[in-house]
């Protein structure tokens, strides 16, 4: 009997410490220090101020919107409004039947929406307000959000709604006009270093602080991801360093990132796939180094900094953005960053200029003297008049396109004059993207208004690539480095 006693004991002692270890141990640090409070939510005043004198005057709305990128506390502020207008404690949250959080990904059809509309008229168990939060609402169905807008018109003065979207622009214009919309910001790496700093201390991680700089900056703005990215560390048995933190998250060296750029600068296409191979065996992460490198790229326009050369830089962050949404991101990487190396080397063919026009010319006096052999060279010199003019006619067109067309100008400033002949104009480009663009039929038929404008009669125009067609050769130069790569479209 003493024996049976005992082992009970140990089952009951053993189930007691699993128990805690689950509740104590168990908790994600993005739950564990969510805001219980309005005070506690950073980084969004605007917003806080605005629900907190609302509720105080007692106005308020049937319907919150709340808008923003992920991990920024809409989820937190609509549990904290859903408590304030009923009164109640954030830590009775959990066992009040009168509170209901949907998951809008999960309940997204018509049914379930439905049933909300059955069970609005139904008063309160035991609070004021019978509060619905809709988290990720775009996913709905457009039945579902037909159903959700009859209720939204006329609800019960028991019911408020308050809905939360990352993707704002996927809701109907009928639901964003019946809700009080407010818009959260992403959280500045500053507030983000603070708080990790906090909680860091708090969960007795031993992490350098140029380490959680490290992992603010990589948390597009978002308390959630960076608290997630410092709890990677959490089990760390020696103090964590700014090494130790790119190495697990796949983050790239800022002198590795300035030798790719060093070397794009200097057209060396061997270098630039020797540091992006090398990267793999060093668990780099290739979209982080994207958007590293996009990162730095838009820093130097903004700044002016010229780190790069400007009629390579929109072409590279434009390649950039399809590598986080590639299925082969590191062979999309070196394609983008190879075709900025090769492309400085595309030999450009030679314009038709006046000294072309007077080669022949160059010819022995005697037969220049004859009468016959004057007439070619003087329709020469007509031709090259044409050129002058033709110049000064696509200067004044860049003008009109500066001041009327701003984006087309962008691209076509980048264009240089090939050849003019029987009114028909060729421009052309160093990189394909920018002739592909310009030859997009609206684009098209914009500039040949505004030349023929300019020239007073009509003018034709053609855009090509500086040399043929480029992308047959920036393949051949990137098999040259590496063999035959697949060619991403």
């Amino acid at each position: 009997m003493l024996y049976k006693c005992c082992d009970v004991f140990l089952l009951l002692l053993a189930v007691s410490f699993l128990l805690y270890t689950v509740i104590h141990m168990g908790v994600a640090l993005y739950r564990k220090y969510r805001s219980v409070k309005f005070d506690d939510v950073i980084g969004q005043d605007h917003i806080i101020t605005t629900v907190k004198n609302m509720i105080k005057s007692g106005n308020i709305p049937h319907a919150f919107l709340l808008t923003g990128p992920r991990g920024v506390g809409k989820t937190s502020v609509a549990r904290l409004i859903a408590c304030s207008v009923n009164k109640i404690d954030y830590k009775d949250l959990d066992s009040q039947v009168d509170i209901i959080e949907i998951d809008g990904a999960s309940n997204r059809k018509i049914d379930e929406i439905r049933e909300i509309r059955e069970q609005v008229n139904i008063v309160p168990t035991s609070l004021k307000y019978k509060v619905y939060i809709v988290d990720e609402v775009h996913m709905l169905t457009r039945e579902a959000f037909n159903a959700l807008l009859k209720t939204l018109e006329e609800p019960p003065e028991h019911v408020i709604f308050i809905l939360a979207t990352t993707e704002f622009h996927k809701l109907p214009p009928t639901i964003i006009s019946r809700c009080i919309r407010f818009h959260f910001k992403p959280i500045s790496k500053e507030d983000i270093t603070k708080h990790l700093t906090t909680i860091a201390q708090k969960e007795k991680i031993n992490i350098d602080g140029s380490a959680i700089e490290t992992i603010a900056s990589h948390s597009d703005g978002s308390f959630r991801d960076g608290i997630t990215l410092l709890e990677n560390f959490r089990s760390f048995a020696t103090k964590v360093s700014q090494d130790d933190v790119e190495h697990n998250l796949g983050i790239a060296k800022a002198s590795i990132v300035q030798s790719i750029i060093d070397a794009i600068n200097a057209s060396d296409s061997k270098q630039v796939y020797s540091l992006i191979d090398s990267m793999q065996y060093n668990g780099v992460n290739y979209v982080s180094l994207a958007n590293d490198l996009s990162s730095k790229f838009r820093n130097s326009l903004i700044e002016n900094t010229n780190i790069i050369a400007k009629d390579k830089v929109i072409e590279l962050m434009d390649g950039l953005l399809e590598v986080q949404s590639s299925t082969q991101p590191k062979q999309k990487l070196v394609i983008v960053l190879l075709g900025a190396t090769v492309a400085k080397d595309t030999p450009k063919p030679k314009q038709n200029t006046p000294k072309k026009s007077e080669t022949p010319t160059e010819i022995p006096p005697e037969i220049d003297e004859s009468p016959a052999k004057e007439q070619p060279s003087e329709d020469k010199e007509q031709k090259s008049d044409k050129n002058d003019s033709i110049e000064e006619i696509w200067d004044a067109t860049l003008k009109i396109l500066k001041t009327e067309q701003n984006t087309i100008y962008a691209i076509s400033r980048m264009g240089k004059i090939a050849n003019f002949q029987d009114n028909s104009l060729t421009i052309e480009f160093k990189f394909p993207f920018h002739a592909k663009r310009m030859n997009d039929s609206k684009n098209k038929i914009l500039v040949e208004k505004y030349l023929s404008n300019t020239a007073n009669g009509q003018i034709n125009v053609s855009f090509i690539v500086a040399g043929g067609p480029a992308e047959d050769k920036n393949i051949q130069n990137i098999s040259n480095i590496f063999g035959h790569p697949e060619v991403l479209e």
